[in-house]
């Protein structure tokens, strides 16, 4: 916590009854200064300036040797943040022009004035009160820096791995952090380490920073290699040294884990890239070819790198569907898209020499298109999939390009379905179905939200949402009010008993629809059929 100091100051002036003066003229203590020295010459003063420590000096302008104004030009050029307030007689006050460039806070006409000094010693201290204040915040925000410094820096390189940032911001906080990374370089890339981590979360914990520790261990001699987390606590070696062969070191580090510590990990290698900004991409595919590795069971695409061109050309194909596709997505436009998906595996087809990675990279791109379309327009994944399971996972488990082409064409399809639905929520379809099925089967007590989105396979929280945005009523009220009306028109027109319209409108319980009746018409169902008759006798 910031605590205020009483205030430096320090007379200086060759007459001894002035700088007597100084001292009784005013309440310094009152003011909160601290007088610390009163010399009778510049020279003394700059001799005890360092051990006094002095906030402010009082200085005579006319002194011999040296003037006050060569005094506080010598003393502001190593003392920047000393104030000083010069002593000046009528005559003599065209020096305050050379002054005020020297850099001198503030000028007294002799003979001083008391309530001029005090004035003059109020407005320094509370200029003085400031800086000392933004001085302290800044030195606890270095405190700070520095104690977590490592936190920072992993928090920022783990940042820059999927956010798109412009490259002046990337070069100047790496300066900044001192991280060693060169722009000129021209190569960057991304070896990617998932772990097999204890799902107790202490034990996950201290595993990771076990595996850390060894990999940090590993590369101390290789230059050009910084390792750090990802937001999944992946670990990352970001490479900038073209010498390094990322998938050699990937099978070296997967073995080293498991020899070590017992634990299984799978590499992923991403694209290199000439331009630090873009290693976004690189990461994307080097966290892709991970998920790909753990779940296909079969490593070998990680231990051989592709050939270079047909990577290449992979990637371009990656950029053009991830350009053309999200457009699509956006509109959007169904048979458009779909044709787009279609087109992109057809090509990969002509690649020489893929195989599943590469389907399950391009797949994979494909899918972030699709959940990163769905975010931007406010669309829970889960209420429209009925699961918290990404797609993902379902798809790296599978092992044949037929079954994972199949499988997202239809994702593809099914999600342009329902953001259709979405965006066009009052010509929805979907809701007029279930109004329909709703009154063909008013009768059945079962009729619940979530058993009708059983049958349209729709989350209930998706269905539930789009519901109201068409009938501008929640499903229950809706509900509610539907069965009232239909026991309204059974009590009006039917020699029915109570409890015989209570079952035709799908409520068991004969008293709690008398209740329910009555809340919604302020009659009981008997009050109701009564005054109905009167009615139609009249």
């Amino acid at each position: 916590m910031y605590q205020a100091r009483p205030i430096k100051v320090m007379f200086v002036d060759d007459e001894d009854k002035m700088r007597g003066l100084l001292r009784i003229c005013i309440p310094w203590t009152e003011l909160d200064y601290e007088i610390v020295n009163d010399v009778s010459s510049a020279n003394q003063a700059l001799e005890l300036i360092a051990c006094d420590k002095p906030d402010v000096i009082i200085t005579d302008i006319e002194m011999p040797f040296i003037n006050g104004l060569d005094f506080a030009e010598m003393v502001l050029e190593e003392y920047p943040y000393i104030k000083i307030v010069a002593l000046t007689a009528h005559d003599e006050f065209d020096y305050a022009k050379q002054g005020l460039e020297i850099g001198i806070s503030n000028f007294l006409l002799k003979p001083i004035k008391k309530e001029e000094l005090i004035r003059v010693m109020t407005d320094i201290q509370s200029t003085i009160r400031e800086e000392q204040k933004k001085l302290y915040q800044h030195e606890l925000l270095q405190r700070k820096l520095n104690e977590n410094r490592s936190f920072i820096i992993q928090n920022f390189l783990s940042n820059m791995m999927i956010s798109n940032l412009p490259s002046d911001y990337l070069w100047e906080n790496l300066a900044y952090y001192q991280i060693p990374l060169h722009q000129d370089s021209g190569f960057f890339n991304v070896l990617l380490l998932t772990l097999n981590v204890s799902q107790d979360i202490e034990e996950s914990i201290l595993q990771q920073f076990q595996c850390k520790e060894i990999i940090l261990s590993a590369v101390t001699r290789i230059s050009g290699v910084l390792v750090f987390q990802d937001i999944h606590m992946n670990l990352i070696l970001l490479i900038e040294n073209r010498k390094i062969n990322l998938y050699n070191y990937g099978f070296h580090f997967s073995t080293l884990l498991r020899d070590r510590l017992g634990i299984k990990s799978y590499a992923g290698v991403g694209t290199p890239v000439e331009r630090l900004e873009d290693i976004p991409s690189s990461y994307r595919q080097a966290y892709q070819n991970a998920q790909v590795a753990k779940y296909s069971h079969n490593k070998s695409f990680l231990a051989n790198p592709p050939l270079e061109r047909n990577q290449q050309v992979l990637q371009n194909l990656i950029n053009t569907v991830t350009e053309e596709l999200s457009l699509f997505m956006q509109i959007p436009h169904e048979d458009t898209a779909l044709q787009r998906v279609k087109k992109a595996y057809d090509l990969l087809e002509y690649i020489p020499g893929h195989g599943l990675s590469d389907v399950m990279v391009l797949s994979l791109s494909i899918v972030n298109i699709v959940l990163a379309t769905l975010r931007d327009k406010g669309i829970s994944y889960s209420e429209i999939y009925n699961t918290d399971h990404l797609p993902y996972t379902h798809i790296l488990k599978l092992t044949d390009e037929k079954n994972i082409k199949q499988y997202v064409i239809q994702m593809v399809c099914f999600t342009l379905h329902q953001i259709n639905l979405y965006t066009d929520a009052k010509g929805n379809k979907l809701i007029h179905t279930i109004l329909q099925y709703i009154n063909e089967n008013l009768s059945q007590s079962t009729l619940t939200l979530k058993k009708i989105a059983e049958i349209n396979y729709v989350n209930p929280s998706y269905l539930s949402r789009i519901f109201k945005e068409v009938t501008h009523m929640n499903f229950i009220d809706y509900l509610t009010s539907i069965r009232i009306d239909k026991a309204k028109r059974l009590l009006q027109n039917s020699c029915m008993r109570i409890y015989e319209i209570a079952e035709a409108v799908g409520i068991s319980d004969p008293n709690y629809f008398s209740k329910l009746f009555k809340k919604c018409t302020n009659m009981t169902p008997a009050q109701y059929k009564d005054e109905m008759q009167q009615q139609e006798n009249f």
